[in-house]
């Protein structure tokens, strides 16, 4: 039973509305998390909780003024132990080692079997001021620890990779465009309608899944989140800029489909066609390579990355999945533009295109550095970046983009076909989004013709223009 040690909710509270600070970027924000906003203010309040409602954790600021006048009673840790489901007497009080993350005046610590795996030794953190408890920790053996002496190298040499493509795109994109605006090239309608439509979307990223309230801090929040999609369409206006007249000089056949697109023809059948590859070859990367990035590591006795949970509170907030979901496109979309600039980059200082591609996917595979299970973790993602650069060179930007999109909606994240699980309704609402997408793809794709069965021009026994009818007068055979 790994129900009380896999999964958690989260629930914060405070007497005041809670504010978070934005975190700029192609994502849902500002969200309320474990430290956004701070936890400092007193009455904050935290607490973690397993499936079966069973506390794991919990955090309290304590009041700033203590009101009592009498000395504060002893603490009754038995009633923390009822709520996590523990029997107290199965554990034994052992010197505390683990610090509360708020004020504290009494703490105590014991250590116990597992309830469910008594091979397993666990431990119990606690704390409390004035005779009530302000912190709860259920630790295990796999409970990381926060080290102060943790660098920059430890945490991943992959952050590094990401900040420099990063600026690359956005100042060396941003040199570049004003050139080619200067000298008058590139497809300035375009550009101006692709950074329309990401802060568009950017924008119902936050409407959808944001946090609000209904308090006048609302309207901050809205000009943070303006701010943000702001941001995101001027990032995407440059770079396209920067990009579009050397890809439609050295392969115009990248930005056929996607020029369409972006231009309004989703009724064209090129378009249809590429979405559908997209589709096609994402969901089958994100569902044969997440699982192996998973689970194998497992098999190794390795340790691995850990999977993403999509959106728990589906059941309640629907609108966070689908905030999820257009982020995923996105962000693809800028990974797949930063892909044909450093294409472009790189094929001008080597001879051979498969040499440029092989050397953007291993610049976009170091983004994976640093991370856990690099035996594991480095070659998938060799593999899927280069899938993605093919992608690219081959079928397009547009298709491109539909391969990245599903590969993170189905090689990250955890699907349940059970209802009643959290992550049912996330799942079904992805599923069902890009099944949607699929039908029309390949409805645009067929122009007009039915997905089963003869066109209705076989089936009057006519020929597709050019071909002679079936029956119809052809002339003496050769050798008659």
């Amino acid at each position: 039973d790994l129900s009380r040690d896999a999964v958690a909710f989260v629930y914060r509270q405070a007497p005041a509305p809670l504010i978070p600070a934005l975190e700029t970027g192609p994502f849902p924000t500002p969200l309320v998390e474990s430290l956004n906003p701070a936890p400092v203010e007193p009455g904050m309040a935290e607490v973690w909780i397993d499936p079966r409602g069973r506390l794991l954790r919990l955090a309290i600021v304590p009041a700033q003024v203590q009101n009592q006048t009498a000395a504060p009673g002893e603490t009754d840790w038995s009633a923390l132990f009822r709520q996590a489901g523990l029997d107290i007497n199965r554990f034994a009080p052992v010197e505390p080692r683990w610090s509360p993350r708020n004020y504290a005046t009494v703490r105590a610590a014991w250590e116990g079997p597992h309830p469910e795996r008594s091979d397993v030794s666990m431990r119990v953190e606690a704390a409390s001021y004035g005779g009530r408890p302000v912190s709860f920790l259920w630790i295990g053996p796999w409970t990381r620890q926060v080290d102060a002496s943790v660098t920059a190298a430890s945490v991943g040499a992959g952050g590094l990779v990401f900040e420099a493509l990063l600026l690359l795109f956005l100042l060396g994109g941003a040199v570049v465009a004003r050139r080619n605006v200067l000298a008058g090239r590139g497809d300035k309608r375009g550009a101006v309608r692709l950074g329309a439509a990401m802060l568009l979307l950017q924008g119902a990223i936050w409407v959808l899944g944001g946090h609000h309230v209904t308090t006048p801090d609302e309207g901050w929040l809205l000009i943070a989140g303006f701010c943000n999609a702001a941001g995101m369409g001027l990032g995407f206006w440059i770079l396209y800029l920067a990009l579009e007249p050397f890809a439609r000089r050295r392969w115009p056949e990248m930005l056929i489909s996607w020029t369409r697109a972006i231009s309004g023809s989703w009724r064209d059948p090129l378009v249809g066609r590429d979405t559908l590859i997209g589709i096609a070859a994402g969901t089958a990367v994100g569902l044969i390579l997440g699982p192996i990035r998973v689970l194998l590591p497992m098999k190794l006795g390795i340790l691995g990355p850990a999977p993403h949970a999509f959106a728990e509170g589906a059941p309640v907030n629907p609108g966070l999945v689908a905030a999820w979901l257009i982020s995923s496109g996105v962000l693809s979309a800028f990974w797949v533009l930063g892909i044909v600039f450093l294409l472009i980059l790189v094929r001008g200082a080597v001879s051979y295109g498969w040499l440029a591609g092989l050397v953007v996917t291993l610049i976009f595979a170091a983004m994976f550095l640093g991370g856990s299970g690099q035996a594991v973790t480095l070659p998938l993602a060799v593999l899927s970046m280069g899938i993605l650069v093919a992608v690219t060179v081959r079928f397009g930007v547009l298709a491109a983009i539909a391969v990245e999109t599903c590969r993170r909606i189905f090689g990250y994240r955890i699907y349940s076909s059970d209802p009643s699980s959290w992550d049912f309704y996330a799942g079904m609402i992805a599923v069902a989004g890009i099944l949607a997408l699929a039908y029309w793809a390949t409805k645009t794709a067929l122009v007009g013709r039915p997905l089963f069965g003869p066109s209705p021009e076989l089936a009057r026994g006519s020929a597709p223009d050019g071909a002679p009818a079936s029956g119809s007068a052809q002339g003496p055979r050769p050798d008659a």
